[in-house]
């Protein structure tokens, strides 16, 4: 991929990821704050139909799913994929993937 973004430049070359939707919800108890986020990643791409897109989603899968990373300020109790999709944008080139994953947060 050419690069992870949150807002895509206007030079971007594809393949690329970006972040797409994020929302928490408190995750917390009576003694422990936490946070219990759903996130989505989106996969762009237009080499090879939907196998350039499968394959990098697969590669986000095996980086993301129950990965143990620093998070600032906050301690990641668990990254897991939920689900994932593919559909061909309106130009007829573009693949689209979209891959959900649910993170639960302790604060520190």
């Amino acid at each position: 991929i050419t690069g992870v973004y949150d807002k895509v430049p206007e030079n971007a070359q594809l393949p690329y990821v970006t972040i797409g939707d994020i929302t928490c919800a408190d995750g917390g108890t009576k003694t422990t704050a936490a946070m219990e986020c759903s996130a989505t990643l989106m996969v762009y791409s237009r080499e090879g139909g939907r196998q350039q897109t499968t394959q990098i989603m697969e590669r986000l899968y095996t980086l993301l799913h129950n990965a143990d990373m620093p998070v600032d300020g906050h301690e990641l109790i668990m990254i897991r994929f939920v689900s994932s999709g593919i559909t061909q944008e309106a130009d007829g080139l573009t693949y689209r993937g979209a891959m959900r994953y649910k993170v639960l947060l302790q604060a520190i």
